[in-house]
């Protein structure tokens, strides 16, 4: 189940767990919901799913005024959807003998001690980064105060004293508008937290996309009952999820190395090439396998992780020319012919894309090559002169060779895995690539459910996007394909 309203930044929970375990270990939560609302009592759930009309009317309210009283009054609604009454006060903690007074728009105290603080941002926020933004919404309603003098206003620097407090809270709950950001203190450090877009969800009105978000941010969810509570029991099964999934990439890796290494020895046998003979061999086409094998499972993360910026995803000249979602279909089609296991396609698509995001894409040297060599509609660029060999050479220097696996064309009889059956029987296996992380499955998995993309004539992209396509973003350079050091394993 895709969760279009909830961010997990820095992978909270595993976003394999996330997309295809979680709503299985819902199950008790669900149940307890059921019993509840089947005897007329008000659950985290049923809130949600309720209070629609009310939040879309405070957050009109907020547009229309901008008053701060307004806003408060929108929080109020969201604190209550979620089970947090709210209680406005100056929460004073220490730290090292030093006050701070935090502007609590809630608090929850357990037997255990200080459990969740919910902070008003001064804004409505659009989305989670604009929400953690000093410069966008990212600033607190009313600072914290530390000490007699220093006031504190940006959200993460609060948060970031709060956790820091002798007797810090465990969770952090930043409200502003729609958009609602737990902080965990075990995590916030990391990086790692999770977010709800309230706005998004409540328009949406999926059902089972509310239940989600009352499962992960309510107080059905964070205040224990008994022993852990039910976030801390997702997240304990999301690490133990994790673990097991990379049993399986380990399995999988060495059953893909076996596979790759298998061909390249097939044709050299078949060659009549020295392969038993030869004391390196084994350790070399080992290191090469896993160099090949490495590459493409960090181009499927990247590709996964668009908000890491790795790679070009918002250009359709990626995801229809490059990317690896457009082998989905070709490592799924069963090979009927010579010609088609023979085939050097996916060969010299996967080299391509190596190639690119290894070297990056240089627009002068790619220029300098069209202008001195001769463009042919199906084959590609065929003579450059010296001056463009010399420029591309300079853009960007070689990384490491795959020589066993990626032999020349001109030596047909030391293809390696040039030939279709090898790579697809490797895509195509339920290990690193369709098996285990990233996001198996997922839209941009080459086992998932992603768009075919369109093959292109002789496995090479006429137009690479060039740096100044991409729209920039406020303070963000232009960005193509990326440079990036060698990959190595």
């Amino acid at each position: 189940m895709t969760l279009v309203s909830v961010v997990n930044r820095g992978e909270y929970l595993s976003n394999h767990y996330l997309d295809v375990m979680l709503q299985g270990d819902l199950r008790d939560a669900r149940r307890r919901w059921d019993e509840a609302e089947a005897k007329g009592l008000d659950t985290a759930r049923s809130r949600l799913r309720a209070v629609s009309r009310q939040f879309f009317a405070a957050k009109t309210r907020v547009a229309e005024s901008g008053a701060p009283e307004d806003l408060r009054a929108m929080h109020d609604v969201v604190l209550t959807a979620l089970g947090f009454p709210p209680d406005r006060r100056e929460l004073v903690l220490e730290r090292g003998g030093e006050k701070v007074a935090v502007p609590a728009a809630a608090v929850c105290e357990t037997h255990t001690g200080l459990l969740l603080v919910a902070l008003d941002l001064g804004e409505l926020a659009v989305d989670v980064d604009k929400a953690l933004d000093p410069e966008e919404a990212g600033r607190l309603l009313a600072p914290v105060r530390v000490g007699e003098r220093t006031l504190i206003a940006d959200a993460t620097d609060a948060v970031a004293h709060l956790f820091a407090a002798d007797e810090p809270p465990r969770w952090a709950l930043l409200l502003a508008g729609g958009v609602v950001i737990l902080a965990d203190r075990a995590k916030w450090g990391e990086g790692r937290f999770l977010a709800a877009d309230l706005d998004l969800a409540l328009s949406r009105g999926d059902r089972h996309e509310l239940e989600t978000v009352a499962a992960l941010f309510s107080a059905d969810a964070l205040v224990p009952e008994e022993g852990q509570s039910v976030l801390d029991k997702l997240a304990e099964s999301s690490h133990k999820h994790a673990v097991g999934v990379s049993k399986d990439l380990r399995e999988g890796v060495r059953r893909s190395v076996e596979i790759l290494a298998g061909e390249v020895i097939r044709q050299r046998l078949a060659a009549k090439l020295r392969v038993y003979e030869e004391p390196r061999l084994a350790k070399e086409l080992t290191r090469q396998c896993l160099r090949f094998l490495y590459r493409l499972l960090f181009l499927l993360y990247a590709e996964a992780r668009p908000e890491l910026e790795i790679l070009p995803l918002d250009h359709p000249e990626y995801t229809e020319g490059y990317g690896l979602d457009r082998l989905r279909d070709l490592a799924l089609a069963n090979l009927t012919s010579d010609k088609a296991r023979d085939g050097a396609h996916v060969h010299e698509s996967l080299k391509l894309l190596f190639r690119l995001v290894n070297e990056g894409y240089h627009h002068e040297a790619a220029q300098a090559v069209l202008m001195a060599g001769e463009v042919s509609e199906d084959v590609g660029l065929k003579s450059a002169g010296a001056a463009a060999a010399a420029a591309v050479k300079g853009a960007a220097g070689p990384g490491p060779r795959l020589r066993l696996l990626c032999a020349a064309r001109h030596q047909p009889a030391r293809r390696g895995v040039r030939r279709a059956h090898g790579l697809h029987r490797v895509l195509r296996h339920r290990g690193p690539l369709r098996g285990g992380p990233p996001r198996p499955g997922g839209p941009r998995h080459l086992g998932g459910a992603g768009a075919a993309g369109r093959p292109v004539r002789g496995g090479v992209l006429r137009h690479p996007p060039e740096p100044g396509d991409r729209p920039a973003r406020a303070g963000k350079a232009p960005q193509g394909l990326v440079r990036l050091p060698p990959l190595r394993p």
